[in-house]
């Protein structure tokens, strides 16, 4: 069973988008109810944050209030982020499909300081979690994706995929030591950073070339700032790219409709969703967002949601939902 942790509704309003945090007003049964405008009565419910019976998934809930979801919508962030990365997208997408939104949280991205659960426990949570769900994931998230369902052999039990920026594992054992040596480098210099500077790291990770030196605001950055460095490099060292598995081939055997969304100026990602899309052109499409870089949520909002509702446009036309 699923549970809920309050925390202090001001809090809550302060971290998160202005069309979310104008109605936040309410706490009901440690949920917030968000209102949507012009549809008097009709709701939304955001937990704080809630665990089932898989006690490494933590995640974040949106749906309408008093209204039975007939489908469930799992979301996965990247790394250094938080989940109210998708409370836009969330929100937009409830108020057009009957979708519950499950936002979670990256391994260790939690608001405690503490080791990030092993791989081979987490992965195979996350497997279950998602099953007869649409799944939506960026980056470190959309890796972690791919890596549960290559571990787990599930190769059908979606109902839809969409990546992110998302990597299918390197193609070689010199790119495999180059990445473990970074990654291992990178996560211990966090296992050991002071909170101020973790403020600063986050600030200069986030003006990389690959996001396109885009500037986060201050609210962004209090967000991302909610982690702690200790869980947030021991998730590094433990998911690194480097272990991931080349799942190229698994790829071709998903029954799913699988979609990669990147940005123009992310070559390495354009290449790789080329090789995901040539391994199994009927169920596996490509996106290109031009302009983009690799953070193509942030650079283009409104073209994800189109994509994702055409997504659930098709399935819902496809299966409809009985009154």
């Amino acid at each position: 069973m699923a549970t809920g942790v309050e925390r202090d509704p001001g809090e809550i309003t302060a971290s998160v988008t202005p069309k979310v945090a104008r109605v936040l007003t309410i706490v009901y049964a440690n949920a917030i109810l968000i209102p949507f405008a012009g549809e008097e009565g009709s709701l939304a419910t955001f937990d704080i944050v809630r665990s089932n019976s898989l006690s490494h998934i933590k995640y974040l809930e949106v749906a309408r209030f008093r209204q039975t979801p007939a489908s469930r919508c799992v979301f996965l962030h990247g790394f250094t982020q938080q989940p109210q990365m998708w409370l836009d997208l969330a929100t937009n997408l409830i108020e057009i499909f009957p979708l519950r939104c499950d936002l979670l949280f990256l391994p260790g991205h939690e608001e405690h300081a503490h080791l990030a659960p092993q791989k081979e426990t987490y992965l195979k949570d996350l497997a279950s979690f998602m099953r007869d769900s649409h799944v939506v994931a960026y980056s470190m998230g959309a890796r972690l994706v791919l890596w549960s369902l290559y571990a787990a052999g599930l190769t059908n039990g979606l109902l839809s995929l969409t990546l992110l920026s998302g990597h299918i594992g390197l193609q070689s054992e010199r790119e495999r030591r180059e990445r473990y040596i970074h990654d291992v480098l990178l996560g211990g210099s966090l296992l050991q950073m002071s909170t101020k500077s973790y403020r600063e790291f986050l600030v200069q990770w986030n003006k990389q070339e690959i996001f396109n030196g885009r500037e986060m605001d201050e609210k962004e950055l209090r967000l991302r700032g909610r982690a702690q460095p200790f869980g947030v490099g021991s998730s590094l060292v433990e998911y690194t790219t480097s272990l991931q598995p080349d799942i190229s081939s698994f790829l071709g055997k998903v029954t799913f409709p699988t979609s990669f969304i990147v940005g123009s100026k992310d070559i390495k990602y354009k290449e790789l969703a080329s090789i995901a899309h040539r391994a199994n052109p009927t169920h596996i499409d490509k996106m290109i967002i031009d302009g983009a870089s690799h953070d193509v949520l942030s650079a283009r909002p409104f073209e994800i949601q189109e994509k994702l509702s055409s997504t659930f446009k098709h399935f819902f036309d496809t299966y409809p939902v009985r009154s």
